[in-house]
């Protein structure tokens, strides 16, 4: 026992240094994937400019430019990933080897039996062994760390503009803006000042036009007065009240901006126009459509407000749209806006200009549904003849890794008969020789098997990104304006759905090929040992292959909804840091929180339901397995102490089967 406690630190000091490698590699790797992440939304949310500027190829080429780099980062993680798994084994296995050669040298002393040492090295040694199969996990948890790190920072920064600052709340406003001694510069250019000493006073009641060339700060200035920014140096005064000692929800609720770019949200017409006031009931919002010229062109839809909208910059019904929601946020000022709202230019023909707005969602849910129903299961590789030749390489490597297992444990259970022989000590040499060698293989077999499928798999998934990316770019403008293709969802489906393909490859297809290796070569050991048994065991292996499939299936479902309800989550969180202006012009942080709180609660509730249900089908084949046996062996310090059924050991009371399922019924209880 001691011996074995010795050799336990090697294997969780492997474990760390495995740990910490990879901990580094996924930091690494999640800089890249964040960058990817940025690039595909900015190009998709300006996919206009794209399009203007023919700069399709040019997108396309630094994308490919950044997975190619996060295809570098991968190699080196698949690497430590195997040689990290494989030495992992290989301390194991011996660990085992000496472990059984001092047991040896103890039996042949006389100072312990064969069934001491078992008893001993089992009870310890297959905890450790234990944390192998773990091993393959740890990777999950380094990513998490590695994502953490993002995470934490965001959440603990404090913000320089915030709503926690309390200030002051005015009776009333009258509108009068002014500008002091202004400078200012965006966080992200520093060195290029927008603003340099700009000053202006703007009487309430005042129509003024800013006019300049493009960069030269007009759009700034709207947003210096709503305080999305605050300047370098000088001041800006609201009827002679610096903006910094008023209340910032205050303040943004009695700004009402319309956008050269306005946005929309997804959903209806309805929803759009009450983020401005989330209580305006039907009359303030027909009111309201009258007033910004849209009631024409809603009314003539079939289901007017509740038809779904859907983001087009360029059109003036959105224009419309925005002036609504300034019109419903203010409505105390309806009355003078609504005279200022005569000199202003009325769109023309709103009735068709959103035409390109506005799609019917019982129809656009058959067509989800239609093509849910006809996608066939397809992974586009796109790999050259090397990668299929690493494949191949990998899947021999995978299958020697599943030779290892059950050889070994083919090993630990004829060891424990080596024992009582008259040359145990020379019998166990050579089982310490063949732990030593399985330790071997496994470094070998390991770092081949995860290293070659790891840089397969990650292969085909920037091939799978590169593919999807470009074929979205080639599409026409009207195919972004469907819902199905927002930026949120282009983005999850390229980045994060296509991540299946290198899970598939890099992680599934191993374990494949070795289970069938391992069956394979059970199957020939158990057909040796015991042809008959071996029979029997191949007779019940269809039931477990068929439970596996049903548990697959099961969990397909589960596993689908989901991913589309998280495809929602980032969908919105997409929206609102595209349109985080609008967010904040209408104080709607808390709306949009409380609707990302409501998309993760589905997915909660049924992982609920799927683990409960999972615990008591588990525990009930396992119940089931042990009280159906026709007969059963209780074993203490390698010597049989009981055999019988289930119902005659339990009779005995004073039994060890007996007082342990007795313990076990109270331990669940």
């Amino acid at each position: 026992s001691l011996l074995t406690l010795f050799v336990v630190p090697l294997i969780l000091i492997t474990g760390a240094t495995y740990a910490k490698k990879m901990n580094t590699i996924s930091a690494a790797k999640m800089f890249y994937l964040s960058e990817a992440t940025a690039m595909v939304e900015q190009t998709v949310s300006q996919i206009k400019t794209v399009f203007a500027f023919v700069g399709e190829t040019s997108a396309i080429k630094s994308f490919s430019e950044c997975m190619g780099r996060q295809l570098l980062i991968s190699r080196g993680e698949a690497l430590i990933k195997g040689v990290g798994t494989g030495t992992f084994q290989t301390v194991t296995f011996c660990s085992w080897s000496l472990i059984v050669w001092v047991g040896a040298i103890v039996v042949a002393a006389k100072r312990a039996n064969g069934g001491d040492v078992i008893a001993a090295v089992l009870s310890i040694l297959f905890g450790a062994i234990s944390l192998t199969y773990a091993t393959p996990d740890l990777q999950i948890f380094n990513q998490a760390k590695a994502a953490g790190k993002e995470v934490f920072q965001v959440i603990e920064r404090k913000p320089l503009v915030s709503y926690e600052t309390k200030g002051k709340v005015l009776e009333a406003v009258e509108g009068n803006i002014e500008l002091r001694e202004v400078h200012f510069a965006y966080p992200s250019r520093q060195e290029k000042l927008i603003l340099k000493g700009f000053s202006v006073s703007i009487p309430a009641g005042k129509v003024v036009a800013l006019v300049g060339s493009s960069g030269c700060g007009k759009s700034t200035i709207i947003s210096l007065v709503s305080r999305f920014y605050d300047p370098a140096k000088g001041k800006i005064f609201i009827d002679n009240h610096d903006i910094k000692d008023l209340d910032l929800k205050f303040l943004r609720r009695n700004i009402g901006a319309v956008s050269q770019e306005p946005s929309l949200f997804a959903g209806t017409i309805r929803d759009n126009m009450k983020v401005g006031n989330k209580d305006a009931d039907d009359q303030q919002i027909q009111s309201a459509a009258v007033m910004a010229n849209a009631h024409s062109f809603i009314s003539q839809l079939p289901n007017q407000c509740n038809h779904t909208c859907f983001s087009d910059n360029g059109n003036k019904s959105l224009i419309g749209l925005s002036e609504t929601l300034y019109r419903i946020a203010n409505p105390a000022e309806e009355t003078a806006s609504s005279q200022q709202s005569k000199h202003l230019e009325q769109p023309e023909e709103p009735k068709k200009l959103s035409r390109h707005l506005i799609e019917d969602p019982p129809k656009q849910e058959e067509r989800t549904d239609r093509r849910k129903k006809h996608t066939s299961f397809r992974i586009w590789f796109g790999l050259k003849k090397k990668e299929l030749v690493k494949t191949v390489m990998g899947s021999i490597a995978a299958a020697l890794s599943g030779i290892s297992k059950p050889i070994f444990r083919f090993f630990v259970i004829t060891i424990g008969v080596a024992y009582y022989k008259k040359d145990a000590k020379q019998r166990v040499g050579w089982y310490s020789i063949a732990f030593s060698s399985i330790g071997l293989m496994s470094l070998f077999s390991n770092t081949l098997q995860h290293y070659l499928f790891g840089v397969v798999g990650e292969k085909a998934m920037t091939n799978l990104r590169q593919a999807l990316y470009s074929a979205v770019l080639h599409n026409e403008l009207a195919w972004f304006e469907k819902p199905e293709n927002s930026v949120g969802l282009l983005t999850s489906r390229i980045i994060n759905e296509t991540s299946t393909v290198k899970t598939i490859i890099s992680d599934r297809m191993s374990v494949i090929v070795q289970c069938i290796s391992s069956i394979l070569v059970a199957t020939t050991l158990s057909m040796v040992v015991n042809w008959r048994m071996g029979l029997v065991a191949w007779a019940v292996m269809p039931c477990h292959f068929i439970a596996g499939l049903i548990q697959a299936r099961s969990a397909k479902g589960f596993l689908g909804d989901s991913a589309a309800a998280h495809s929602e989550l980032v969908a919105l969180a997409s929206e609102s840091a595209t349109n985080i202006k609008t967010i904040a012009s209408f104080c709607h942080e808390e709306h949009i929180l409380e609707k990302a709180r409501l998309s993760l609660q589905k997915p909660l509730r049924k992982s609920r339901k799927k683990s409960v249900k999972y615990g008591i089908i588990q525990v009930a084949h396992r119940l089931s397995t042990v009280i159906n046996s026709d007969a059963m062996i209780v074993m203490d310090k390698g010597k049989v102490v009981e055999m019988g059924t289930h119902s005659t050991l339990i009779a005995a009371s004073e039994g060890v089967y007996s007082r342990f399922f007795r313990l076990q019924s109270m331990t669940e209880k």
